[in-house]
């Protein structure tokens, strides 16, 4: 009986227990929903506050995320949080029980897209525009001069009650109008600064900008001198306002253009016959002409010898043998009005360029020019043949130094497209040849020019040929011998007159 007794207690107890366990649970679960359907709640009043303002032209100011979901702020000021649903926990375990389910997610998403903000629910999508960001558009600098001037301005994404102001700092005086800043300038015009804001009137947002103030400028870089043979100059200018040039350059130096802003001004010099030299421009604002600044132009003297338009030197020597490094193009050497005493070789052994000897009708050489293998052009030089004037190149048939005899212009190996144009050559030295040609070599295919040329030879020898040249144009003055025709590899008549 007492066993018996024992066994209905155990029971009862037991019973106790797990009703009490019961209970718990279920209490638990119902709070859980009971917070469940107050955020539920809590979506469906602000997404209905949110349809409600798009309805009256509202925008999304700012959307920010947060632990519970998204605070979004409209630009009216209200604010509205948006829940996202979280995982439920699992259930306790009970006697029979189950796993608990996972929580509902009412607010899927907010995402931001272009101007639009995508609130996505469990019931499909809500689109509300997105204002842009609140700013003030003004220029920040300003040319000015004595007097009234304005500067317009405007307010992107403002309202009715936008408003803007500004400070001016002194002697400046600043006046707001509906599109404009009027500024009051003194007399004379300093630097100075005008401060203004625009406040949206809604949100608390704000735009300042400053305004810097000065008189018109223009500014010039250092310009570097021009060299003797002239060229094109790049001036730059850094100006406030628009620009021009006043072309009042002496006739060496003229103005070309003005380009692009900040800008560019464009000089051309021509080249330099004489000592240094130098002209100025001005630069005067577009508007009115007013002088802004000068722009000096020195330029050089010119260099005796320029190679290639850029290279100065004092002698032919110097320019032919920098006319070595050169594996492509030419060598243009161009004279300065002088005489030069010199010897001149053209080694087309160490010179792999065709070369040009330009003396511009008017420089002088007292010697000779001696060319070998080269399609060198001479052409307006005054030559006066003198006794240092000796072959030191190979070739066939040329005048020898052991021979003595002096040259004004000598090819030792025609056929390579030598070209003698528009000199003067002037001989007076016995046994002196004023143009030699030797034996054409068996691989030259080139034809040689001589052309324009005026031999004033007296009682010496004007040409010896031995190959075969073109000859057009040229005055040979000579009581010896003009033109004198050896034999040659290629034939040893001249073609023309």
């Amino acid at each position: 009986m007492k066993k018996i007794l024992l066994a209905i207690f155990g029971a009862a107890f037991l019973m106790v227990g797990c009703t009490k366990e019961i209970q718990t649970y279920v209490e638990d679960l119902n709070t859980r929903v009971s917070a469940l359907e107050d955020k539920v709640a809590q979506n469906e009043a602000a997404i209905t506050a949110l349809r409600t303002a798009v309805n009256q032209g509202v925008s999304i100011a700012s959307v920010t995320e947060n632990a519970d979901g998204w605070l979004i702020t409209l630009t009216d000021g209200n604010k509205y949080q948006l829940n996202h649903g979280k995982n439920g926990t699992d259930g306790t375990n009970g006697t029979n029980g189950k796993d608990g389910k996972d929580g509902d997610s009412w607010i899927t998403s907010v995402a931001i897209e272009g101007d639009i903000v995508v609130i996505t629910t469990a019931q499909g999508e809500l689109r509300i525009p997105y204002a842009k960001a609140f700013r003030l558009v003004i220029a920040q600098d300003v040319a000015v001069d004595p007097g009234i001037v304005k500067v317009p301005y405007s307010v992107e994404n403002g309202t009715a009650a936008t408003t803007v102001d500004a400070f001016a700092s002194a002697p400046y005086i600043a006046e707001v109008t509906a599109e404009t800043v009027d500024i009051t300038v003194p007399t004379p015009a300093v630097k100075g600064n005008v401060l203004v804001w625009a406040e949206d009137g809604t949100l608390g947002k704000a735009s300042i900008k400053k305004i810097n103030l000065e008189g018109p400028y223009a500014t010039v870089s250092e310009v570097t001198p021009v060299a003797g043979v002239g060229g094109t100059i790049e001036v730059p200018v850094v100006a406030n306002v628009e620009i021009s040039v006043l072309d009042e350059t002496e006739d060496w130096l003229s103005y070309k253009e003005t380009k692009a802003t900040n800008y560019t001004v464009v000089l051309t010099a021509t080249a330099n016959t004489g000592d240094a030299r130098s002209s100025s421009v001005k630069v005067v604002r577009k508007s009115d002409n007013t002088v802004l600044e000068t722009i000096t132009i020195a330029q050089k003297a010119v260099a005796p010898v320029t190679l290639n338009g850029a290279l100065e030197y004092n002698t032919i020597a110097e320019a032919l043998t920098a006319a070595e490094a050169l594996t492509e193009g030419e060598a243009v050497i161009t004279l300065a009005n002088k005489t030069f005493e010199e010897a001149v070789k053209i080694d087309g052994a160490k010179i792999a360029v065709p070369v040009t000897i330009d003396g511009g009708a008017k420089a002088k050489i007292v010697g000779g020019i001696e060319i070998y293998k080269n399609a060198a052009t001479i052409k307006g030089l005054e030559i006066t043949v003198a006794t240092t004037s000796l072959t030191t190149l190979p070739g066939e048939y040329r005048n020898s130094a052991a021979d003595g005899f002096a040259f004004g212009i000598q090819v030792n190996v025609p056929g390579y497209g030598a070209t003698i144009k528009d000199n003067v050559i002037n001989n007076d030295v016995a046994n002196a040849t004023a143009i030699y040609f030797a034996s054409n070599d068996a691989d030259a295919a080139e034809g040689d020019l001589v052309t324009g040329n005026v031999l004033n030879c007296g009682s010496q020898r004007g040409m010896q040929v031995y190959g075969s040249i073109n000859l057009v144009g040229n005055t040979i003055v000579s009581s010896k011998y003009p033109i004198r025709l050896g034999r040659g590899t290629k034939g040893a008549e001249p073609q023309g007159a």
